[in-house]
């Protein structure tokens, strides 16, 4: 038996043992829930005491209400994935306002030649990715990054736009990984968990937002 082998074989013996205390939900028992509204409110809540900004918009017109968010803030230009289904809606709304200055450039991620991190972290002023899901006891979006939404569209610019479905807002992440049967699916090499902006207090202590990643957070809550 390997090294590796031993390892496992431990670690698999002891959640064994884990699972065998009292107090360890039994597998066939319902997961608490709660409302809809009732998790919106607790989510709102947990993200603006990280000052993460959450916005209500329907499922038809979420797309001009990310438009009014992005010139309201100056956004010059939006990074975007067009290969997932998000990218035709905002394609759409783009277009309607063609006409409009104000209106913010697109990039397309897949677009992005030559040193594409250089002009991430240096060109791109805001980046929109969709959501896996989202737990509202901890204010948490979950984002699987892949090829088509690569894992710096929601670190590297300024500004990350993120848009979650209150279909895919759970209590917590115990009722997350059981309706969303991550083991029975499998799980991405990536999976980010995000609570709010970039912060640190490294520095004297001194709390200061955007110092490895976005500054800004912004969640589009599709109903």
């Amino acid at each position: 038996m390997t090294a590796r082998d031993a390892i496992l074989k431990r670690l698999r013996g002891s959640r064994s043992q884990v699972a065998g205390k009292d107090n360890q939900v039994a597998a066939d028992e319902p997961l608490p829930e709660m409302s809809i509204e009732r998790n919106m409110a607790l989510f709102r809540e947990k993200m603006s005491s990280t000052r993460t900004e959450v916005h209500e918009a329907s499922r038809n017109d979420w797309s001009q209400r990310l438009l009014h968010l992005a010139r309201e803030k100056g956004v010059r230009n939006l990074l975007y994935a067009a290969e997932v289904d998000l990218g035709a809606d905002i394609e759409r709304s783009w277009s309607a306002a063609d006409d409009d200055s104000s209106v913010p450039e697109l990039v397309r991620v897949d677009a992005i030649s030559g040193n594409w991190k250089y002009e991430m972290f240096n060109h791109v002023d805001a980046a929109m990715t969709s959501c896996r899901a989202g737990i509202a006891e901890t204010g948490s979006l979950v984002l699987w990054p892949d090829h088509r939404e690569p894992r710096l569209m929601s670190l590297a610019p300024p500004i990350h736009f993120a848009v979650l479905d209150v279909d895919k807002l759970y209590a917590s992440f115990a009722q997350m990984l059981a309706a969303e049967q991550w083991a029975e699916i499998g799980m991405p090499t990536n999976v980010l968990l995000i609570s709010g902006p970039s912060k640190t207090a490294d520095i004297e202590s001194t709390l200061a937002y955007g110092v490895h990643g976005p500054k800004q957070l912004v969640v589009l809550l599709l109903r």
